[in-house]
């Protein structure tokens, strides 16, 4: 085969490192030689022309060429899975996922496929040589904690697996020591668990990733679940994952409880619920994750504040996964207006004529509104943080892909205007408040 393909990225490899393929051509001497490389991925189809580098090989890095494919796009109940899957974060593009199932891939995973070609002239054309077609394919998925100091091809799978038993964590920056755990809630958790402030209104959903075996192939897994009433005692559910996909989506918040069809038990049955609980396990019951303990902060925390408007805010992680937290002190609303204004012609000129003098109306505008833009923003404030909370938080800032999550489930892109931040260490480590101005992001109507 004329080409050799000498590098490329692994068949899972996160888009937050240069994902280079290199290769070379026993034609690369001919005339007008250029490398042609295809993209199939989301139902593009894209061509790129590269130039050889100095030595005539291909060096191409698909990161550029691909990162505005990776979004991680909200459906609500009128779009997704009747049978519950309430808020979950979907796209067309899902991975072979049976109906009855309430979990997604979703538009942070892609699948590519890549083509690389010869091409050179030909009679003084351009020429490309289908016979030197090479293929490859790898799938991508967001995640923003690699970075250019984790080198060349950083292990994926080594991250986001869940190869640490029960100390596996989530796709999700929330570690033991994030949010303390109210005095108050001591039912003999086991250690290492991590808990989680929630409301009975939020919506939201964990993310995990598929547990690739050496065959490619995911293994099933089971959700437990479980509440705890207000007298402590607890009510189990599980759910069977069959045929998982490569990026799921765990819609098993309250809100997304009481609206689920799926016969799982509902946060709205056990007035003044204190926690749920859910682990992952594997098919034969081991636990494969940290337990995640979400504790209801109308009991623990803020009982009685109820009557404050609360800005829930949703941001894809440093780990991928979706994120959440609930600015509950004050909120205020502000617009900004910019708008063109333009001169008119007043008067009947074109009218005048025998019998027909020039005139206007007194009431015509000499001075026109011709475009009009109002831009609307959001100020809220958060209670006061812990230095765990503040460590969380620091992703809202480096996420490229903020939401106001409303009560209804609904996303409203929004982008965080404040780009510099304090944070303050305090002598006596006394908690600090966050203030945070967001800007809706879509055009407001005149």
């Amino acid at each position: 085969m004329a080409i050799t393909i000498h590098q490329q990225p692994d068949l899972h490899s996160a888009i937050s490192t240069p994902l280079i393929i290199t290769a070379s051509s026993t034609n690369i001497g001919n005339t007008g030689f250029q490398w042609i490389v295809k993209l199939d991925i989301a139902d593009d189809n894209v061509v790129y022309i590269v130039s050889p580098n100095p030595n005539g090989y291909l060096v191409f890095d698909l990161v550029p060429c691909v990162k505005q494919y990776m979004r991680n796009n909200v459906a609500h109940l009128e779009t997704a899975d009747t049978e519950g899957s309430v808020h979950s974060i979907t796209r067309d593009d899902q991975i072979n996922i049976p109906e009855t199932q309430v979990f997604y891939t979703t538009s942070g995973f892609q699948g590519v496929g890549i083509k690389i070609f010869e091409g050179y002239e030909v009679g003084g054309v351009f020429t490309e040589n289908e016979d030197s077609q090479t293929t490859l394919q790898v799938n991508l998925y967001n995640y923003l904690d690699f970075t250019i100091r984790d080198g060349y091809k950083p292990s994926l799978l080594a991250q986001i697996g869940h190869e640490n038993g029960d100390q596996s964590r989530l796709m999700s920056d929330r570690l033991p020591s994030t949010h303390a755990r109210p005095l108050a809630l001591n039912f003999g958790f086991a250690a290492n668990c991590i808990f989680v402030p929630v409301y009975e209104t939020d919506w939201g959903v964990w993310d995990i990733r598929g547990r690739y075996a050496t065959d490619g192939i995911n293994e099933p897994h089971k959700i437990k679940l479980q509440i705890f009433a207000s007298n402590g005692t607890p009510t189990t559910d599980e759910i069977v994952l069959e045929d998982q996909p490569s990026w799921s989506h765990l819609p098993i918040y309250p809100a997304n409880l009481n609206a689920s069809s799926l016969g799982l038990f509902k946060p709205e049955d056990y007035p003044n619920w204190k926690a749920i609980l859910f682990q992952i396990l594997d098919v034969d019951g081991n636990q494969m994750s940290m337990t995640y303990i979400m504790y209801n902060a109308s009991v623990f925390l803020n009982a009685g504040c109820e009557d404050y408007d609360r800005v829930r805010l949703a941001w894809v992680g440093r780990r991928g996964g979706w994120e959440y937290f609930n600015f509950i002190k004050k909120s205020e609303t502000e617009y900004s207006a910019d708008q063109k204004i333009a001169k008119r012609v007043v008067g009947n000129y074109g009218a005048v004529a025998e019998g027909n003098d020039f005139t206007f109306n007194v009431y015509d505008e000499s001075d026109v509104v011709t475009y009009k833009r109002i831009d609307k923003f959001i100020v809220c404030q958060s209670d006061f943080l812990q230095a765990g909370e503040w460590e969380f938080i620091k992703g809202l800032f480096l996420s490229k892909q903020v939401h106001i999550v409303n009560l209804d489930g609904t996303h409203t892109p929004v982008i965080v205007q404040d780009t510099n931040y304090n944070a303050k260490n305090p002598k006596f480590k006394g908690l600090e408040q966050l203030t945070i101005r967001l800007k809706i992001a879509q055009e407001q109507p005149n």
